[in-house]
């Protein structure tokens, strides 16, 4: 069906492009009827050969014709738009409801879907994401009065962790080995923490972030 479809809108092209005639000698038909099929079976091929991909990152650049994402292994993309056949969609949870190319901005995490050429991709298809991240550390310091936390991570990088209304926080407990929820006053210096945290393109800082959840490991569970 779409094989049909597209060799309709490709006679369509040729046809208003003047490569036939409404008068010509019979012979002349021939040829050009011969030719025309080479040229759609030619332009199928093509199409049908060209490489479909899926890439996702964070949009740098972005108009109404061409976005550019980076992605987390800092390449970047050129993505083409067409305000008729790129639809664009977002994402919460399980729910994914259509939207507008208006409604992107720098700093959208966004999945696109499209033929590509090297790193120039027309997109049919835009999810606009949230892009969660999860990290490991060490606490070096807990503010009480700011509702955050300073970690040192695995990876030797420094973290601010913003603890907000929504953010869910969890505590092993080490003598049932039960996880617990707990107030941020349970946390302390030297512990291990687990944390979930998604970029918004806002932060206020580098390295930054309001933490969705956390999983504290009382440094008392080491001490034997």
């Amino acid at each position: 069906m779409k094989n049909r479809i597209l060799i309709f809108l490709i006679l369509v092209g040729l046809l208003s492009s003047g490569l036939v005639y409404a008068q010509s000698t019979p012979s002349a038909d021939l040829n050009e009827a011969q030719s025309l099929k080479d040229k759609i079976a030619s332009k199928v091929a093509e199409l049908q050969h060209k490489e479909q991909k899926a890439v996702a990152g964070s949009i740098t650049e972005i108009s109404q014709a061409v976005i550019k994402i980076k992605n987390s292994e800092e390449a970047t993309y050129t993505i083409k738009l067409d305000k008729v056949l790129t639809k664009v969609f977002t994402i919460a949870g399980s729910n994914k409801k259509e939207a507008q190319i208006s409604d992107l901005k720098k700093g959208d995490y966004i999945i696109v879907s499209g033929p590509a050429d090297n790193k120039n991709i027309t997109a049919n298809s835009i999810y606009k994401d949230e892009q969660f991240f999860i990290g490991s550390g060490k606490i070096t310091e807990v503010n009480q009065s700011d509702s955050s936390i300073k970690a040192l991570t695995t990876e030797k990088d420094n973290y601010i962790l913003d603890i907000e209304t929504f953010t869910k926080k969890f505590m092993l407990n080490v003598k049932t080995f039960n996880v617990e929820t707990i107030t941020l006053s349970k946390i302390k210096e030297g512990d291990t923490i687990h944390f979930v945290y998604k970029k918004a393109g806002k932060e206020r800082e580098k390295n930054r972030y309001s933490v969705q959840k956390i999983l504290i490991i009382p440094q008392e569970y080491f001490i034997k």
